[in-house]
C-alpha cells in the first residue's frame, strides 16, 4: 500500500464582502449596536435641589440604526376597564344603596349586570388583543430574522443581508 497525501478541500466559501463597494470590512447588526452602545454615568450639583447623579445610555448614529426590533406587548386595557368603569359605578350604588335610595335587591341587579357588560367586554377587548399580538409577535420573529443576517459595510455605510 502507497501512502497517498490527504489534500485539502478547498474552501469555496469566499470571505464576506460588501456587495455595493466591494470592502471586507463588514459587521454584524448585532456587533454594531454592542459595540456602539454605552452607558454614561453623570453628577453634579444644582441650585435648589443640591447633588445629583444620573446613569444614561447613548449610541452611536450606526448603533441607532443598527438597533434590534422591539418585542411587542400586551396592554392593560381590559384591567383598566373594570378600575375605570366597574369599580366607581358599584361603589356609587353601594354608597346610594346604603343611604336609602335604592333597595339591596336592586343594587345586586344592577351590580351583576354591570359586572356581566365588564366581563362579556372585557374579554372581547383581550380576545382582539391577542389577535393583533400575535401578529405582531409573527412580524417581530421575521424581523429578528432579518435583523440576525445584516451586516453593515463600515467603508460606504450601505447595510445589506447575507444568506
Amino acid at each position: 500500500m502507497s501512502k497517498q497525501s490527504i489534500k485539502p478541500i478547498p474552501s469555496r466559501r469566499q470571505p464576506p464582502t460588501c456587495p455595493h463597494c466591494g470592502s471586507d470590512r463588514i459587521k454584524s447588526a448585532d456587533r454594531i449596536y454592542e459595540e456602539g452602545t454605552y452607558q454614561v454615568t453623570h453628577s453634579g450639583y444644582s441650585l435648589g435641589t443640591g447633588r445629583y447623579r444620573g446613569i444614561s445610555t447613548a449610541q452611536s448614529g450606526l448603533a441607532q440604526r443598527a438597533a434590534r426590533p422591539t418585542a411587542p406587548t400586551m396592554s392593560a386595557i381590559p384591567i383598566a376597564l373594570w378600575i375605570v368603569f366597574w369599580f366607581p359605578g358599584v361603589v356609587w350604588e353601594l354608597f346610594y344603596c346604603l343611604t336609602g335610595g335604592m333597595n339591596q335587591q336592586a343594587f345586586v341587579a344592577s351590580s351583576v349586570q354591570k359586572f356581566l357588560i365588564m366581563a362579556i367586554g372585557s374579554v372581547a377587548i383581550w380576545w382582539l388583543q391577542k389577535i393583533a399580538y400575535d401578529r405582531a409577535y409573527n412580524r417581530y420573529w421575521k424581523q429578528l430574522g432579518v435583523w440576525t443576517s445584516t451586516y453593515f459595510c463600515l467603508d460606504c455605510g450601505e447595510s445589506h443581508i447575507r444568506e
